[in-house]
């Protein structure tokens, strides 16, 4: 269902708004369940659920404004072709078939020599959302 999504787009916005002053500021790490998938290596059935709300070119455009912000997506920055989700419908979840990677580490770019590893967690049950682990180097 997509007709709440000028909200989500309204949301994004002024988000962006916000995130880009930050940045102006200081480093700053995003985490969190943004329910986008960007890219469609981050679908598992990209072609059945494009347009789809979590897939729709407005709000993967969306994304790609924050990383034009200059943010980065930490996990597709360290593991650029590898296909892995942090959400599954719950509905579906014991098949593990129709992952999306809809949680997300943005960090701004300054803080990309910092970046070390990150973790999701997909054998974990409890929630319809794997949780991950991002390591940054130490500043000493």
């Amino acid at each position: 269902d997509l007709s709440m999504l000028h909200l989500k787009l309204t949301w994004n916005t002024l988000l962006h708004d916000h995130l880009r002053i930050l940045n102006q500021m200081k480093p700053v790490v995003l985490a969190g369940d943004l329910n986008v998938a960007h890219e469609c290596i981050d679908v598992a059935l990209p072609l059945t659920n494009l347009g789809k709300s979590c897939f729709t070119r407005e709000e993967r455009d969306y994304f790609s404004k924050f990383l034009s912000l200059g943010f980065v997506d930490t996990y597709r920055h360290l593991y650029p072709s590898h296909r892995i989700y942090t959400y599954w419908p719950y509905y579906d979840r014991p098949s593990k078939l129709n992952g999306w990677r809809l949680d997300y580490f943005l960090i701004s770019s300054q803080l990309v020599s910092k970046l070390s590893d990150q973790e999701i967690h997909c054998d974990v049950d409890g929630s319809d959302h794997s949780p991950q682990i991002l390591y940054l180097k130490s500043t000493k």
